[in-house]
């Protein structure tokens, strides 16, 4: 330890708060005091004892007459009276901390020690004082101030001579000693901040808690999503890999069959038998060769598209209103002044309110997938029909049809079931009277595996219903070839020319297998769409109504 000298001005020391390894006070010398763990410090404080305190944690000098310290970039910081700081000037009094439950001292000036000294109550932060002064505290200021063991508390208060240590003993003393008055008070407010902080800190730690359970959950799918694109990266790998082998193969089988033909034709004895076999295995070689050609499987993703536009079919939707005890339609025509006439007769048309999209058919039983909001417009689209049919005590009945791509049949069908929540929109409807060789999408799997960003598809179905072009009554489905461009809240993001009216069309991928239902567009006002930019739901979202087992 440092001992004090002449050269001390008017002798600053740090008194150690509770430290066991620690009694004596420390003298701050003229040329300033450098503290840290490091032995090359003045004031060294060992590595066992002290683990927080960094190899140079701060640094001690004088301008003038007045005590600074200053912060050495230390891991945990330098405390004065509470607050962490990167340099300071010290008062009589302050309390400082090396590092958030380190060390504490009081810095002490010879100076200031003429009357009481009122330490900061951070300097016994925690600890409950008593009402009274009883030996423990007598002990601990003593070992504290390295007073002799058997000095009484009496003779420090009436000896004849008032040295500055005295002065000082009585001063700590008299501030143990208020535990009724404000010492208590002081207290109370500590225990009150206290119980604040803890509160804080436990607001703070639930919100670390949440936050890494989020993290950890992001994480989680992340990993999910980037093994899944693994996989499916090998996966394509491996087919273009095979496919590059069965295309070689072929080419070398096709040049061995050309080559041996060529051979036996020069022979005599070779037979017209031994020929025709090779030239057909020559044929069917290059018939399977011919499979690899671009151009060819063009036209297989264009054969795929042909077939599942057959299965589609243009949903129309009326609700009619019926009189609840009779049962009859309530019809609308005009009178001679073009006024609106009401009847039952079947004068004029149904009063109904009507909306269209489409569809597509699953089974050869006439089972029909499309959008639940198809079937079922909003409320608010037509809340006047809804109004006459509460006045009127009218119910309404739900009436559908389906008319396939390249038809005008229109079939009744009925409504299984539906659903139709913020992550799902669909609805599974029946023809009544599916016939012989109706028209289907095929073997369907909800396990088939959403395409990944880049991946070609094409959206089918009836953009605009029955207001575009047709032939006659014969309607015909219209395709679009998109990019899927990225996944959102469960849906996959399709940039392709979507309108309204496709709405419960199926998305296909080039080799014709089904990946999703068409949903919504793009909004971008009140007034316009983006049509380019449309959402569909993965096929998977299905399975909540699949009929099939």
């Amino acid at each position: 330890m440092l001992e004090p000298d002449e050269k001390t001005p008017s002798g600053w020391q740090l008194s150690p708060l509770q430290i066991p390894t620690l009694r004596s006070p420390i003298v701050v010398p003229l040329g300033g005091l450098s503290v840290g763990r490091d032995p090359s410090n003045a004031l060294s404080l060992p590595t066992d004892h002290f683990p927080g305190v960094s190899g140079h944690h701060a640094h001690f000098f004088f301008d003038g007459d007045e005590l600074w310290v200053e912060d050495l970039g230390s891991k945990n910081g330098t405390i004065v009276l509470g607050e962490r700081i990167e340099k300071r000037k010290l008062n009589n009094g302050d309390v400082l901390q090396f590092g958030s439950g380190g060390p504490r001292f009081a810095v002490l000036s010879a100076a200031g020690l003429e009357g009481t000294v009122s330490l900061a109550r951070t300097a016994f932060f925690g600890a409950r004082p008593k009402s009274s002064i009883g030996e423990e505290t007598v002990e601990r200021v003593r070992a504290q101030l390295d007073l002799p063991d058997k000095l009484e508390v009496a003779q420090m208060i009436a000896g004849g001579e008032r040295k500055n240590r005295t002065r000082l003993t009585l001063g700590l003393l008299l501030l143990v000693s208020l535990g009724g008055g404000a010492g208590y008070w002081l207290h109370l407010k500590s225990s009150e901040e206290q119980a604040a902080n803890r509160a804080s800190l436990a607001e703070l730690q639930e919100e670390q808690r949440s936050m890494k359970e989020r993290l950890l959950s992001s994480r989680s799918q992340l990993e999910k999503h980037q093994g899944i694109l693994e996989t499916r990266q090998r996966e394509f790998e491996d087919a273009r890999a095979s496919w590059d082998s069965d295309r070689s193969s072929l080419m070398e089988e096709r040049e061995r069959l050309v080559g041996r033909i060529e051979t036996l034709a020069n022979k005599k004895e070779t037979t017209n038998v031994d020929l025709d076999v090779l030239r057909q295995q020559l044929e069917e070689t290059t018939r399977h060769l011919s499979l690899y050609d671009p151009v060819n499987l063009e036209q297989a993703r264009l054969r795929e598209v042909a077939r599942i536009n057959r299965a589609v079919v243009m949903v129309e939707a009326k609700e009619v209103l019926k009189e609840r005890t009779t049962g009859e339609v309530l019809y609308i025509s005009e009178d001679e002044y073009g006024f609106a006439d009401f009847n039952f007769d079947g004068e004029g048309e149904p009063l109904a309110k009507e909306a269209s999209g489409s569809g597509f058919c699953l089974s050869d039983d006439g089972y029909i997938l499309t959008n639940a909001h198809v079937v079922f417009k909003e409320e608010h689209d037509d809340q006047s029909f809804l109004d006459l049919a509460d006045e009127m005590d009218f119910e309404a009945e739900l009436q559908l049809t389906v008319t396939f791509s390249g038809n005008s049949t229109k079939h009744s069908a009925v409504l299984v079931s539906y659903i139709r929540t913020q992550d799902n929109d669909l609805a599974l409807l029946m023809v009544e009277d599916a016939f012989e060789g109706i028209p289907t999408v095929g073997k369907l799997s909800l396990l088939t595996p959403e395409p990944i960003g880049g991946t070609e598809v094409f959206c089918i179905g009836f953009p605009l219903g029955r207001t575009v072009m047709q032939q006659g009554e014969t309607v015909i489905a219209s395709t679009f070839r998109g990019i899927v461009s990225r996944k959102v809240q469960g849906y996959l993001q399709v940039d392709a020319a979507i309108h309204p009216g496709a709405s419960g069309g199926p998305v296909i991928d080039g080799t014709g297998n089904v990946v999703g239902v068409v949903t919504a567009i793009h909004p971008v006002d009140r007034e316009g769409k983006a049509s380019a930019i449309g959402y569909i739901i993965p096929i998977a979202a299905a399975e909540v109504l699949w009929p099939f087992d």
